[in-house]
């Protein structure tokens, strides 16, 4: 089968990179001097580590994804627009992220884009660029309303079956996801933001409901797009 090579750990394109940080820390004047070497050195080498594992472990995850998929080579990878464009983007925005979740999701995302699928070009990019902006929590809000029973049903929360009506804040956004309990600002503002991205079918997290609307998925055709585009397509594919 053949192999993804790994990055080299230092190439021309970090070298050059390096050079222009420096030169800009350098250029203002209260972070010129030793300051700014300091700066070059410890935050280089930290965004240097963030993209040394992040290539290491999507060059693992592409490997694993060719080993699995008879008809997907490297050579075919490399002359698909989609899967590049994808791994150049990932990778600008991993580097700007030590979430792993967003990481998990970045990763997802690219591998597949090197799968044939019903997304085009312009979707993939704007799945990508929502993965980039969007935080762990909005991506845990959008998949709990788009199946609130199977969200509680994976990490063994017991449904609400006691309850008549209630909203979806408190009867099952801060159930399913104790850390936004008493939070309602904060995931309201994650409602919005989601709806905001055509990703949920919005109407606010507190209008009373029956117990079925509780239970009824919420996200848009877009969203559960979305959300099957940051999925791992390995855990789809015969082992």
């Amino acid at each position: 089968m053949p192999q993804v090579s790994e990055p080299p750990e230092k190439g021309t394109r970090r070298q050059i990179g390096e050079a222009a940080v420096e030169a800009a820390v350098s250029a203002v004047p209260i972070a010129g001097g030793p300051l700014a070497v300091v700066w070059v050195q410890w935050a280089g080498a930290a965004y240097a580590k963030r993209k040394q594992e992040w290539e290491r472990e999507i060059a693992s995850a592409v490997q694993d994804l060719i080993d699995k998929v008879d008809d997907l080579a490297p050579e075919r990878l490399v002359e698909n627009v989609s899967f590049l464009d994808a791994v150049a983007f990932a990778t600008t925005a991993a580097v700007t992220t030590g979430q792993q979740e967003k990481l998990d999701a970045l990763r997802n995302a690219v591998l597949n884009t090197a799968l044939p699928g019903d997304l085009d070009a312009d979707t993939q990019a704007i799945f990508l660029r929502h993965v980039r902006d969007l935080t762990p929590s909005h991506l845990r809000l959008l998949k709990l309303l788009s199946d609130p029973p199977k969200w509680f049903a994976e990490r063994d929360i017991p449904w609400p079956d006691n309850i008549i009506s209630g909203g979806l804040g408190e009867s099952v956004v801060e159930v399913g996801i104790p850390e936004l309990a008493g939070r309602r600002d904060l995931y309201d503002q994650l409602e919005r933001d989601i709806s905001a991205a055509g990703l949920y079918r919005g109407g606010g997290l507190h209008v009373t409901m029956s117990a079925g609307g509780l239970a009824t998925g919420r996200a848009t055709e877009a969203g559960k797009a979305f959300l099957a585009f940051i999925s791992d397509p390995r855990d789809r594919l015969p082992e």
